[in-house]
């Protein structure tokens, strides 16, 4: 598959539903692998609308896939800050402690989106990461290598 295409129709499929935001791809190197298309369209639409759902409203979210001889990093950048509590647990499948229904919670739906990029992400042999600042904004790093996939 071609990653910089599924890039595109993912970016296409968040700004549908989210027209007032701006979103900035940029694509660079051979972005050709064997991967799940299907589940590496689902990372790519969990990342970006996290990024649409969580950043600053007036800033772009920045949408990136860069190939390497060995892989293609994707990453999603936004303005706005993790706490530094949360980071540790922004890949956990729900969060805890809360006194509402989590399940119906916006909160829970897209901490349960990142916990299932994650996954998807290490089934591909790949890792993913966050960095968070309130000087330099959030960004997702999600690093796949170009093996073939065992899903």
């Amino acid at each position: 598959m071609d990653i910089g295409t599924a890039v595109q129709e993912a970016a296409k499929e968040v700004h549908a539903a989210h027209p007032d935001r701006r979103l900035l791809i940029e694509t660079s190197g051979n972005l050709e692998g064997e991967w799940d298309r299907a589940r590496v369209a689902q990372v790519l639409s969990n990342l970006i609308g996290n990024a649409v759902l969580r950043g600053l409203k007036t800033s772009a979210v920045d949408v990136a896939a860069k190939g390497t001889d060995r892989e293609v990093v994707l990453s999603v950048h936004n303005e706005g800050a993790v706490s530094p509590d949360a980071i540790a647990t922004v890949f956990d499948p729900l969060p805890r402690g809360e006194d509402e229904n989590p399940i119906q919670s916006e909160q829970a739906r897209l901490d349960l989106g990142l916990f299932i990029a994650k996954g998807i992400v290490t089934a591909h042999g790949g890792k993913i990461t966050v960095t968070s600042s309130k000087e330099e904004g959030t960004t997702f790093t999600a690093h796949l290598p170009r093996k073939k996939s065992k899903l």
